[in-house]
């Protein structure tokens, strides 16, 4: 990841959750320690449990990642290390060609 857009995820991470923003890092941190987020988490994935979810708009070169055109999509960022946002993060859109395999090599398939 460019320090571009590092800081972009410390920012993104620090504004919380949005109308196209949906930071489950701040939801583990708030209520990771209760029963109730416990015994039903939103995802049954630890490492999507610790994403932050973005309707992102593609750029050029990001459309050619999806069959057909489109202009937006569903962006997963899973931190390398939660608790230091500084270090980076991995990428990858929903429904992007292989996403499936992007899954079993993120380890998020549990």
């Amino acid at each position: 990841m460019s320090k571009r857009e590092i800081s972009s995820l410390v920012r993104l991470a620090a504004s919380g959750s949005a109308a196209r923003t949906f930071n489950l890092i701040a939801v583990m941190i708030k209520h990771g320690g209760s029963a109730p987020y416990g015994n039903a988490p939103v995802f049954r994935s630890r490492a999507l449990n610790r994403s932050i979810i973005v309707k992102h708009r593609l750029r050029p070169n990001e459309v050619e990642l999806f069959p057909g055109r489109r202009e937006s999509a569903t962006k997963v960022i899973i931190p390398l290390q939660v608790n230091d946002l500084k270090l980076g993060a991995r990428s990858f859109f929903i429904n992007q060609r292989g996403y499936g395999r992007v899954f079993e090599e993120l380890e998020i398939v549990e």
